[in-house]
């Protein structure tokens, strides 16, 4: 894989160092190799990297090969979006984004191992979704790729929008923007699983939009400031809407009876991030990639009384932030 770049007006008599660390965002690390290994050009010549560069000089990195640490595994693949440096697919529900320690096969990261395998090319996940959340997920095809694009996640400039079917507390108003504002820690029994917790937690902050509801549900769009683990679901049970479906947390805030009703209704929570978008840090484009629910949620939403017109993504909103309720304090 290999990145060029046209030096521009501003960048006019900068050593080529800098261009490579603040343009191409090359780390210190990969900088050492590119220079040892002579994978970097400038108007075809191999340069000092602290020479100086000049309006429309033409740089060309060649970044290292990969091995890969998963073994790539022959399984379907959707493929929502692709160019030479990223990979979004549609996840679906029941599948690991990334192996885990007590299950090595059959993960997202293991079939676009195998779908690159042609080009000779490692996928990273760059972000992850639960096992049984369908959806977008984000692959990059090198380690490089990878900083530049978890750049973009700890700056907040990875947007990540989901849709959700949950209990529907009828105190609420359909098409206002609501926000659930609490720590998020570990639960000290339970590992794997989280609690809020304000005293010892990290920051969450989860905005959602009731799109819809029935007598039972609500379909509801969710857009997320942070991206704590289980966020969403743990949140969405705080507030007692638990989505329907999760037996983790659908418990946290309804009575036996209708935890038992609603987690049952379901064979997994019902969350699909339907949309990713970004500005992509090598391509110097905005990009927009959607995916519509999968057929076992639109089949529950219709079974509770929805439309399937009304789960379509076409019905989701601009997140406005300056038209939400906080959950927590009835703030506007």
């Amino acid at each position: 894989m290999k990145i060029e770049w046209i030096v521009k007006e501003n960048e006019q008599g900068r050593r080529l160092q800098s261009i490579l660390e603040k343009s191409l965002g090359v780390s210190h690390r990969l900088m050492r190799t590119l220079r040892d290994e002579n994978k970097v050009c400038v108007n075809g010549r191999f340069m000092n990297f602290y020479e100086q560069v000049y309006q429309e000089d033409h740089i060309e990195v060649i970044l290292p090969e990969e091995s890969a640490s998963v073994q790539p595994e022959a399984l379907p693949i959707d493929v929502c979006y692709e160019d030479p440096y990223i990979l979004v697919i549609n996840k679906p529900a029941g599948q690991l984004s990334h192996p885990s320690a007590r299950e090595r096969n059959k993960s997202a990261l293991a079939a676009a191992g195998h779908y690159l395998l042609s080009e000779h090319l490692v996928p990273h996940c760059v972000h992850r979704l639960d096992r049984d959340t369908s959806g977008l997920l984000l692959l990059a095809k090198h380690a490089h790729i990878h900083h530049l694009f978890d750049l973009l996640v700890r700056n907040h400039q990875l947007k990540r929008s989901y849709m959700a079917i949950c209990y529907f507390p009828s105190h609420l108003s359909l098409h206002q923007w609501y926000t659930i504002q609490s720590r998020i820690a570990q639960n000290p029994e339970r590992p794997s699983k989280r609690i809020v917790q304000e005293e010892m937690g990290q920051e969450a902050i989860t905005h959602f939009f009731i799109l819809a509801k029935t007598q039972q549900a609500a379909l509801v769009q969710l857009e997320l400031e942070t991206g704590r683990t289980h966020q969403i679901r743990l949140h969405m049970a705080s507030v007692r809407m638990p989505l329907i479906g999760d037996r983790d947390y659908g418990q946290l805030s309804l009575n036996d009876d209708e935890s038992s009703f609603y987690t049952k209704m379901a064979s997994r929570q019902m969350l699909h991030a339907y949309q990713l978008a970004f500005f992509h840090p090598v391509l110097e484009k905005s990009v927009c990639v959607t995916a519509e629910p999968r057929s076992e949620m639109i089949e529950l939403w219709e079974w509770l009384g929805g439309s399937s017109k009304e789960i379509e993504t076409k019905n989701c909103v601009q997140f406005d932030t300056n038209d939400k309720v906080n959950l927590l304090t009835g703030e506007e």
